[in-house]
This record gives C-alpha cells, sequence and structure tokens, in this order.
C-alpha cells in the first residue's frame, strides 16, 4: 500500500500539470469511514482478545481531471483506528487505500459541481494483537527481559465504491481558487478480504468484507478554463 500511496501522490501532480487546460482538482481529504468487521471481531471475541471499532478517521489526498464532464483521478488515505485494551490484549488496527476515479458532472455551473461517482482499488488494514505481560515490571532489566509475545497479519482486498460528491469552487468566475467540498458514499468489497502475516497466506480466516459508508469534506484548490 506504501507503493499505492506514492503512486496516487505522483498521479496528482502529474495531473496538474498535463491537464490543467480542461480543469484540475487537488485536495485534502478527512472525515470518516465504516468498515464491516463483524468476522474479526467475532474471531477476537472467541480468543478473549477485545472487539476492535468498525469506524475510522479517513486523512487523505484527491486529485483529478474534468474533461466535457468526464471526472478522472485518484485518490488515496490513511484509514486510523483506536487500540482496544483489556486485561490481557492490547489490539490495533489502521489501514490506508488507493483507488481510482471515475464520475459525470451531473450538475456544473461554473461553481458548483454535483458529480456521482464509482471508484475501484485497493483497502488493506494491518492488526495488531499484542499479549500484556502482566508481571510487575519496574527495572530496565525487567522491560529487557520479560517476555511480551505480539503478532501482525494485514487483510486486504479488491475495493469498489460509489458516491456522490458536492464542491463549489470559489475562484473568480469560478476559474482558478480555493475549493471546498463533501462527499458520502459506500465502499465494498466484492470477495472476502485476504489475510497475510509477512507475505505468508493465512488459511481458516474469518469473512470479513471490510463494507461500510464513508464521509469526508474536502478542500483545496482547482483550475478550470
Amino acid at each position: 500500500m506504501k507503493k499505492t500511496l506514492i503512486f496516487a501522490l505522483t498521479f496528482i501532480l502529474l495531473t496538474v500539470n498535463i491537464y490543467s487546460k480542461q480543469g484540475v482538482s487537488v485536495m485534502y481529504i478527512t472525515g470518516m469511514s465504516n468498515s464491516n468487521l463483524s468476522g474479526l471481531n467475532s474471531k477476537f471475541a472467541s480468543n478473549g482478545i477485545p472487539k476492535v471499532e468498525e469506524a475510522f478517521s479517513v486523512q487523505g489526498a484527491s486529485g483529478y481531471f474534468t474533461f466535457d464532464r468526464i471526472v478522472l483521478g485518484l485518490e488515496a488515505a490513511a484509514l486510523l483506528g483506536n487500540d482496544k485494551i483489556n486485561t490481557n490484549y492490547i489490539v490495533g488496527l489502521d489501514g490506508m487505500y488507493g483507488k481510482i476515479i471515475m464520475g459525470y458532472a451531473l450538475i456544473d455551473n461554473g461553481r458548483l459541481s454535483i458529480i456521482p461517482r464509482f471508484g475501484v482499488g485497493k483497502l488493506s488494514m494491518d492488526v495488531k494483537v499484542e499479549k500484556r505481560n502482566n508481571n510487575d515490571i519496574q527495572t530496565v532489566d525487567d522491560a529487557l527481559t520479560l517476555y511480551t509475545e505480539k503478532s501482525k497479519f494485514n487483510m486486504a482486498g479488491t475495493m469498489l465504491d460509489a458516491g456522490v460528491s458536492m464542491e463549489y469552487n470559489l475562484g473568480v468566475d469560478g476559474m482558478t481558487g480555493f475549493m471546498f467540498g463533501i462527499e458520502m458514499g459506500y465502499k465494498f468489497l466484492p470477495l472476502n478480504a485476504d489475510f497475510t502475516m509477512d507475505d505468508l497466506s493465512l488459511k481458516s480466516t474469518p469473512a470479513v468484507n471490510m463494507n461500510g459508508y464513508y464521509f469526508v469534506i474536502k478542500l483545496g484548490a482547482g483550475q478550470f478554463n
């Protein structure tokens, strides 16, 4: 996914340079995304591990160009979760995604744009489980010698999504200038996520599709001719 993020940012910069005559928007996105993790949480519960939350903070970037109302671009973002702790375990879950954006501006009056969108890409989440050591750790020697069990594995799959974006351009005559907008939609994985650990495929995995709704606020700039 790191390569996907690097590719996304590179694509955005190239888009600005190549397609500025038609129309370009580059925006920072922040919001929330919900993912169905019921299969994973059931597996956790059966092993005495605390369930993870299904809501994540979204932080990323989106860039696209328009040509005759057609929208094409790329988006990449991190999904930030919260650690869950009980007497015996600490569980962390974070992820990221990268996707190609395709859409059509149904309404575009020079300032306000309403764009139904579709996306295809990859969604990946890293799961970290740490078994807490309940021994009394008081010295550096204790910290270095008392054993703590840890495991980390990855869930990933091809992601599809559909949503609607509403954007407003504050530039002079609706041209170059500051933009803001909102987008809401639904993401889903056609197939359940694959589980891997250190590049090894895991078997007997729970059914996890990570489907869910998302909502983001977008801030950035655009240039339209």
